[in-house]
């Protein structure tokens, strides 16, 4: 029977550190409200990182999963170093773009008008080149479509062109092209028809987690309102 720290290490030597990081943050079970697990699970990743993955590849893999691990705990400087990093290291990776796209796009909401400006600019060349990697990438497509619908004429937004991309996505994903279309039904008012929407992507994927946490996110928001 292999040892805790001998299956991480064969995780790691297959070249799959997402499964090492689901099995770092699955074996902590929760979450603290202070991170303190999921820093332990960041370093103990490290660890193992620095021993048994040596390739460029897999160096780059790791600063983008961290990248995530501090996202995902409200650590947004030390999230947009890594994820730069994880850029820098391979350019050439749809992931790694996206996930600074994600988190440019987090820092938008805190920016003064001209910022916003400048941080807009960044968010569209990261969600380009990602989809210039991998052209049908249903995420690349998605977050295109949202800053489509966002942004200023000025900057490139097109609520027509976020609208092509919506039927796009249903067409390489049925579940996810109706998630995007809540998604612009909820930012053009249409409110009437966005739980019919979620109930659509849950159907045509019942296993799908985005389809499912939109739907419960939505009955959460409409619990609030009464």
């Amino acid at each position: 029977m292999l040892s805790a720290e001998a299956g991480l290490e064969l995780l790691l030597r297959r070249g799959c550190l997402g499964c090492v990081v689901l099995v770092l943050l699955t074996s902590a079970c929760v979450f603290s409200q202070n991170g303190t697990l999921v820093a332990r699970a960041e370093e103990q990743l490290e660890q193992f990182a620095r021993a048994f993955s040596p390739s460029t590849y897999q160096q780059a893999e790791v600063l983008y999963l961290r990248s995530k691990m501090k996202q995902t705990v409200g650590e947004h400087g030390e999230a947009m170093q890594l994820g730069e990093a994880a850029v820098r290291a391979n350019p050439k990776s749809a992931a790694y773009r996206l996930q600074l796209a994600s988190l440019l796009s987090e820092e938008i909401n805190h920016a003064g008008f001209f910022k916003r400006m400048s941080l807009a600019r960044k968010v569209r060349v990261q969600l380009e080149a990602a989809l210039k990697v991998e052209p049908n990438n249903s995420d690349g497509l998605f977050g295109m479509m949202i800053y489509y619908e966002q942004a200023p004429p000025m900057l490139g937004g097109s609520k027509e062109k976020a609208h092509r991309l919506a039927d796009r996505i249903g067409r390489i994903d049925v579940s996810k092209g109706y998630l995007a279309e809540a998604q612009l039904a909820r930012a053009e008012k249409g409110t009437d028809e966005v739980e019919g929407l979620y109930l659509k992507a849950v159907d045509a994927d019942p296993m799908s987690f985005d389809a499912l946490s939109s739907l419960a996110k939505f009955y959460m928001s409409e619990v609030r309102k009464k």
